[in-house]
């Protein structure tokens, strides 16, 4: 297939029997989990995908890479990150046959005869996010001190409360 959009969904069955690859790119707005994770969904996901026979079964193997713009959970500011996982799954028409697979063999289910490619690399996209983002180094940060007295109390407390400004 030549470079461009990928088709929403494919017949795997027939390209892994035919032993299909397939490269081009997915509109983020198709990752519909993944795009509420990010400051922007107008990115592009490129995306190389080659269907095969695995012990009879049709498989996928291929990449999926983007850089997305997230937000640093130190400073609060945007920040670029790229995401480049490896796609390597079996697909099955059912939980039983999920189940069945090897501990090392990653599986997806299908019971249509059409997979999305949304379905085949959003997951694996989705793991490959941080739990908290963060620069490597931020800006600097200032931070400034408050006093903060409470007058309620016979004694005098006090609190120190710093502020990022």
């Amino acid at each position: 297939m030549s470079p461009g959009y990928l088709p929403l969904d494919v017949e795997y069955r027939r390209l892994a029997r035919d032993g299909e690859v397939m490269s081009g790119t997915v509109p983020m707005v198709r990752l519909g989990r993944l795009a509420e994770q990010l400051l922007s969904a107008d990115q592009q996901v490129d995306v190389e995908l080659g269907f095969y026979l695995r012990r009879k079964r049709p498989s996928v193997r291929g990449r999926a890479s983007v850089t997305v713009e997230l937000t640093c959970q130190r400073c609060l500011e945007p920040m670029a990150l790229t995401l480049d996982v490896r796609i390597d799954a079996m697909i099955v028409g059912t939980e039983d046959a999920l189940v069945s697979l090897e501990a090392h063999e990653d599986g997806i289910v299908c019971e249509d005869k059409r997979i999305s490619i949304a379905d085949l690399i959003e997951d694996d996209l989705l793991m490959d996010l941080p739990i908290s983002p963060r620069h490597e180094q931020c800006a600097e940060v200032y931070l400034s001190l408050i006093h903060i007295s409470e007058p309620t109390r016979q004694a005098e407390i006090s609190y120190a409360v710093f502020c990022l400004k």
